[in-house]
């Protein structure tokens, strides 16, 4: 996907093919236009696709009539070419977003993957990084500025394998093409194969998207026999106009079929047709289209527009925002700016200078030195990240509820942190040591979604200051006992069931069980969409909808264990996400105008229905309290994420560090009565919750 220009299409021709250039253009502007707003152009990212067709052909004309002394010759020529065209330009990119995204992107979910792919990107395996988990169409490549380089891993990667296909095959020609036909068409299946049965690996690898650049080689390389054909100018026409539709409906229709494969076929089919229709005959109108003044100026700038578009856009969407049209405009324009000076200033530079010194391990030692020193500047910024930025929640022990943020008073007493994964299960264990004896017997076990997770410093301060174990099951989108009038998903179901069937082995008469998760549907998530397929029943739900019939089973289920259970009333959820709007830079956001209060009344709406289905729970089984968190979190007419500039929540609806501090004495208090309860043998009395004059129950358990 780099902007160097073509060179000879055979042996006998040595000029630069301005509709190449043309091509780019097409294609850089499908996907700054589909990344601006997939609505406009649903296929658009597909522009991707066509870069790879260009790049096969071009990196294989550019040194076909090239003769070479000896292999490391040819090494050091090619090399030298590629990393002056790639990587002062991505370097620069890489660095400079770096230093945005530790300015002004909190850490959150959304962005915990950033620093892994900016620093992969920088080697071209931001593409292996983002195969491990980051489909290129969720939120959290959406919103990681450097998810765009993995199209230049593959391209990378590619680079690896060209020298072989090409130097050794140069006295065997026929069966140089028998073998690049034979890996084309094998990653033409491979391609296929895991389209159907591991997605992102077929999107973001090499091996299933060989066959775009493989295509782009035999075109080149068959050059001899297709070029007299479609000298013709009747079949050139023809050619030239069916490849242009092909082109048109994969860039204009979103896949009516499996992606990449076989759906990518349609614009490679139609970049190959079109480069190969307007250099047979230049004088076609396609061709002077492709050569007019504004596609050349876009074309040789299109690596620069590429490089520079995704962080521009993503780091708009972190702080202003891109909804509105000046916002895409103020992008549109930002992006253009920035590329052309990129293209004057460091791309077109860093090429004259390659040309001017020509190959040998000089300037490969200089561009692994420059490499080198990238990699070092964007490393560090990621490092100092806490201490750079400029958000409020850099203030790590107010805003995040993550364990470490607890400061514990110097002592003998300690508290021992086990965390690991156990059959797809993250398992946090809070071990005292040291510490006095509590004074009986029991461990507390917690397990839920990641509404467990945001209990993790409340939870471990329990540990320290009880003396007793804490065990904390959780697995991020899965609750249990969610009281869900629909059954969630394959995954979540055989969580929920696999951890009861283990958790009733695990628990004892003396332990308590507390499940906290979210039960009522969300507002917004983190990047501002309404609800999740995961959340719990629609705002007007009734006890009747509730799937009652479920959540007895499991809680029975935990039961048969002689423990107790308490479970969490439902926690307040907000129309706005505090740290993405609380800063300077960012409240201006449209997710940020809901502001950070709700009324406690629609809430209490919104929650009733669990609250009814709990009540009901804790009359027919003795064994089951309630801790109610919300007239803590809502002590008035209003429900604040933030309260007295500071904030309670991080997000919409997970508790901030400063949220588990205010939550304690009553979580300490509860489930305190519930282990004393336990201690006296007590089989629990039924009773339902009380109410305030407002209508909200108070913690019970």
């Amino acid at each position: 996907m780099d902007g160097s220009k073509s060179g000879a299409l055979n042996r006998s021709q040595h000029r630069y093919f301005a509709e190449i250039d043309g091509l780019r253009a097409v294609a850089v502007l499908s996907v700054l236009i589909f990344h601006l707003k997939e609505s406009f152009l649903p296929g658009g990212f597909l522009g991707v696709d066509v870069f790879f067709a260009i790049s096969g052909f071009v990196v294989t004309q550019s040194i076909i009539d090239r003769k070479f002394a000896s292999f490391g010759s040819f090494l050091s020529f090619f090399y030298a070419r590629r990393l002056f065209r790639i990587f002062p330009l991505l370097g620069t990119v890489v660095v400079l977003t770096a230093l945005a995204f530790v300015l002004f992107v909190p850490e959150a979910w959304l962005s915990r993957d950033i620093d892994r792919t900016g620093m992969a990107a920088i080697l071209g395996l931001s593409n292996i990084v983002l195969s491990k988990g980051n489909d290129y169409f969720s939120p959290s490549a959406s919103f990681n500025p450097f998810t765009h380089t993995w199209s230049l891993g593959v391209e990378e990667q590619f680079y690896l394998v060209f020298p072989f296909l090409m130097y050794f095959g140069v006295r065997f020609v026929r069966l140089r093409t028998a073998i690049l036909i034979g890996l084309t068409l094998a990653s033409l299946l491979v391609g296929l194969w895991w389209t159907q049965t591991q997605p992102l690996r077929a999107f973001y690898l090499l091996p299933p998207r060989f066959w775009e650049l493989g295509a782009g080689m035999l075109l080149c390389l068959t050059a001899d026999s297709w070029k007299p054909f479609l000298h013709h100018p009747g079949r050139a026409n023809a050619t030239v106009a069916v490849s242009a539709l092909l082109l048109a409906v994969g860039l204009a229709c979103p896949p009516l079929a499996g992606f990449p494969v076989p759906w990518a076929i349609l614009p490679i089919a139609g970049t190959l047709g079109i480069i190969a229709g307007t250099l047979s005959r230049p004088d076609l109108s396609a061709a002077g289209l492709l050569r007019s003044r504004p596609a050349l100026e876009v074309g040789r700038l299109s690596y620069s527009l590429y490089l520079w578009h995704w962080p521009v856009y993503v780091m708009m969407r972190w702080t202003v925002g891109l909804e509105s049209w000046l916002d895409m405009a103020v992008a549109a324009g930002l992006t253009g700016l920035l590329s052309v000076l990129g293209y004057r200033w460091i791309e077109a530079p860093a090429r004259d200078w390659q040309r001017r010194t020509g190959a040998g391990l000089r300037p490969i030692a200089r561009a692994a030195l420059a490499a080198g020193l990238v990699a070092v500047t964007a490393g560090t910024l990621f490092h100092y990240k806490p201490a750079l930025t400029l958000s409020a929640t850099g203030d790590l022990a107010t805003w995040y509820p993550e364990s470490e943020n607890l400061r514990l008073p110097v002592g003998t007493c300690t508290v021992a942190e086990d965390k690991r994964d156990v059959a797809g299960v993250h398992l946090a264990v809070f071990a005292p040591e040291g510490c006095a004896s509590p004074p009986d017997k029991g461990r507390l076990f917690v397990a839920g979604d990641s509404h467990t997770d945001h209990y993790a410093r409340l939870l471990k301060r329990f540990a320290y200051e009880t003396g007793r174990e804490v065990r904390m099951y959780s697995l991020p989108g899965c609750g249990m006992v969610g009281f869900s009038s629909s059954e969630g998903s394959e995954r979540c179901r055989d969580f929920e069931s696999r951890l009861a069937s283990d958790l009733q082995g695990a628990l004892k008469p003396e332990d308590v069980m507390f499940l906290p998760t979210l039960r009522i549907r969300r507002f917004v998530n983190q990047w501002g969409d309404v609800g999740e397929a995961h959340a719990a029943q629609p705002a007007s739900a009734s006890p009747a909808t509730i799937n009652e019939a479920r959540a007895e089973a499991v809680t029975g289920q935990l039961l048969k264990s002689g423990a107790r259970i308490v479970f969490e009333a439902p926690t307040p959820v907000f129309k706005t996400v505090p740290f993405r709007c609380f800063d300077w830079f960012n409240r201006m956001n449209p997710l940020c105008r809901a502001g950070f209060s709700v009324p406690a009344s629609e809430l209490q709406e919104r929650r009733a229905p669990v609250v009814a289905a709990m009540e009901a729970m804790v009359a027919r089984f003795p064994r089951i309290g309630i801790w109610d968190p919300f007239p803590v979190l809502c002590p008035g007419p209003s429900c604040e994420a933030v309260r007295d500039g500071k904030p309670l929540f991080f997000d919409q609806d997970h508790l901030s560090g400063l949220g588990n501090d205010m939550l304690f004495p009553s979580f300490r208090a509860a489930i305190t009565a519930e282990f004393a309860k336990n201690a006296a043998g007590e089989a629990g009395a039924p009773r339902n919750l009380a109410r305030n004059a407002d209508g909200r129950p108070p913690f019970s358990n």
